[in-house]
């Protein structure tokens, strides 16, 4: 294993708060917690370790003034958004959001099958490609990313159920870079700068949801050359990131790194296996192994996120468990599923073509025991179509009932079918290994809101 020093931090920038919301009309207090549903005082609730070797040096950040043109800007508030079904109106609990492109509209769908309108979307607003990006904090709203992809500017529309409204943000790079990929945080929007045309990120800027006039300009941890396009940047908590390099062929997915936002002194380790998806309390790790680890691992197992920060060998050694997956037999969806609870992740192991006589096993990796069984087997249908999670802006969307029972699955439309089909949604019990038809509808599954 080859543990990467830590790299001194930059200098947060900052954009001028007051002017910020001067210029786009908006008063402060519609950016908190009020507004977006985020905390606001964000704390960092990783667990602390003590690393195993001397910190590398650490700069005193600084804040300076820069022109808004060089971090991002907020836009006016405007209308392109509507609310068919009043927020007091919407039935109360976790509500699944579905995006239908076709109908620019977005629904809900109840865990008992009800459906109805949530937010309509002016065609015209975002352009023909746009689509939704995230959840907002606390279950609230929705974000949505414009289709424009390659530009130096890119603008991101948050919409908030309760009050009604939406406002927007454009996220620029310096000239002749382009905004890359984005994620929505819960105390930080994410974007990354770099040169058009590839992958790999120049620089992160972090846009503060609490106060969107501070945005930290972070660059790339040392030891990872450029990001793995499958698994992207993951919040551990409000304030931590996690971060996988791409790597070439087997080394892809083997350097992970963790870092705080704040100091950005990015903890990273090469391993000889491949790491996959954080749980969602920001504990565990999962890892896997084999020739080709991410669709087809030969074996897998969980570490301890704080293996990136203690540097400690025995730590980092995960207890592996064998899959008996075979090459070229079926395909294991990379990364894996966490449940809620964090105690356990799953491996959704499908056909790799869609073949009528081959199923969709479902397999569960026990962290406490170290233990990997089959908890459930999902046919294929007539249709020769398969199952798999909802599919969202850069990744695949894990959505789970509120009693962490039940994954939400996608089964996709069917055009061609007699009579044409639309996106059907499905529940998998975790229990028993039922598959039950939730709704079907013309959009996919993007996210949950939290309704009192």
């Amino acid at each position: 294993m080859t543990f990467h020093p830590r790299i001194p931090s930059l200098e947060p920038v900052r954009t001028g708060a007051v002017s910020f919301f001067l210029a786009a009309g908006i008063l402060g207090c519609s950016l908190t917690t009020g507004g977006l549903g985020l905390p606001s005082n964000p704390t960092n609730n990783s667990t602390s370790a003590s690393a195993s070797r001397t910190p590398g040096p650490t700069a005193t950040p600084t804040t300076i003034e820069t022109p808004t043109s060089k971090a991002g800007a907020f836009l006016e508030s405007f209308q392109s958004y509507s609310f068919p079904t009043p927020w007091q109106d919407l039935p109360s609990g976790n509500l699944v959001v579905a995006w239908d492109e076709t109908a620019n509209r977005f629904d809900y769908i109840t865990w008992q099958g009800e459906t109805g309108p949530l937010i309509e979307v002016d065609g015209d607003a975002l352009g023909p490609f746009a689509s939704p990006l995230g959840i907002l904090g606390q279950g609230r709203g929705v974000a949505m990313i414009d289709g424009f992809i390659g530009d130096q500017k890119r603008r991101i529309d948050f919409v908030d159920l309760p009050e009604e409204r939406a406002w927007g943000y454009e996220a620029r790079c310096a000239p002749g870079e382009s905004v890359g990929d984005i994620e929505l945080g819960q105390a930080y929007l994410e974007y990354e700068c770099g040169q058009p045309g590839t992958p790999t990120p120049r620089t992160f800027k972090f846009v503060s949801m609490d106060n969107p006039g501070i945005v930290l300009e972070r660059p790339l941890p040392d030891g990872i050359e450029k990001l793995d396009p499958t698994l992207e940047p993951t919040w551990i908590d409000p304030e931590t990131i996690y971060l996988v390099g791409a790597g070439r062929g087997a080394a892809r997915g083997t350097t992970a790194c963790v870092a705080s936002v704040i100091d950005w002194q990015p903890d990273c380790l090469s391993a000889p296996y491949m790491f996959g998806a954080v749980s969602p309390d920001g504990r565990w790790i999962e890892v896997r192994d084999g020739q080709f680890p991410d669709a087809w691992p030969e074996r897998v197992g969980a570490i301890p996120t704080d293996c990136l920060r203690q540097l400690s060998e025995a730590v980092c050694t995960p207890k592996w468990v064998e899959t008996g997956f075979l090459v070229g037999d079926r395909i294991t969806e990379y990364p894996a599923v966490w449940s809620p609870d964090s105690k356990s992740f799953f491996l959704l192991n499908r056909p790799d073509v869609p073949l009528i006589d081959r199923s969709t096993d479902v397999w569960r990796f026990n962290v406490d025991s170290g233990s990997l069984a089959q908890v459930g087997s999902i046919p294929n249908q007539p249709d020769r179509s398969f199952f798999s999670l909802p599919y969202g802006y850069l990744r695949s969307e894990v959505i789970w009932s509120l009693d962490g029972h039940r994954l939400l699955l996608l089964r996709a439309d069917c055009p061609t079918c007699a009579p044409p089909r639309g996106p059907e949604h499905y529940t998998f019990d975790m229990r028993d290994g039922s598959l039950t038809l939730l709704a079907s509808t013309q959009g996919w599954a993007t996210g949950v809101i939290q309704v009192p």
